[in-house]
């Protein structure tokens, strides 16, 4: 090892390097994000009455709208009726429907039917939709803490969200 009259070495010194914590939470953030969006746009309706497809597709649907009001920082909210449901966000005004196709209006088969219960109360969902949401997914990463069944002829699936933690799987069962 070369020593310089000045004291320091000439041989190159070896400076620690790799990803912040920080930088890859946002690549892993980044990469749910983008298979979620993936799973939704791939995954096509199979056409049968029981509520398990379309449960799940609405988990994830869920799952990743509340992602998007965190990432922009927009609240949303999931506007329901007996037969279908539609994503909104909050503008300057009023509430309106998201442009981009993942959330557009969905309509359930006839066979299947939603209800709705708000911190352990039932809602009453109306026929049509009206522009309101029953379920409110917020900026901080809080949503409404809900039950959600999907009633068919031989099955009932549930999706609950506690409203502070990641929404769990669907549970399905025979009727």
């Amino acid at each position: 090892m070369l020593i310089l009259a000045t004291g320091t070495s000439t041989e190159p010194r070896l400076t620690a390097s790799g990803f912040s914590l920080i930088e890859l939470l946002v690549v892993l953030l980044l990469i749910g994000i983008i298979l979620t969006m993936a799973t939704l746009a791939v995954r096509p309706g199979l056409g049968t009455a029981d509520g398990d497809d379309e449960a799940a597709r609405l988990a994830a649907l869920l799952q990743l709208a509340r992602e998007q009001a965190v990432l922009q920082g927009v609240e949303h909210g999931l506007e329901l009726n007996r037969g279908s449901y539609q994503l909104l966000a909050l503008g300057s005004d009023d509430w309106q429907p998201l442009a981009d196709p993942i959330w557009r209006l969905r309509t359930l088969p006839q066979e299947l039917h939603l209800r709705l219960a708000v911190e352990g109360r039932s809602v009453a969902l109306p026929e049509t939709l009206e522009g309101k949401p029953q379920l409110l997914l917020f900026s901080s990463g809080e949503m409404t803490p809900f039950t959600l069944e999907l009633q068919g002829p031989t099955t009932v699936c549930r999706l609950t969200g506690d409203g502070l933690a990641d929404l769990p799987p669907p549970t399905c069962e025979s009727v």
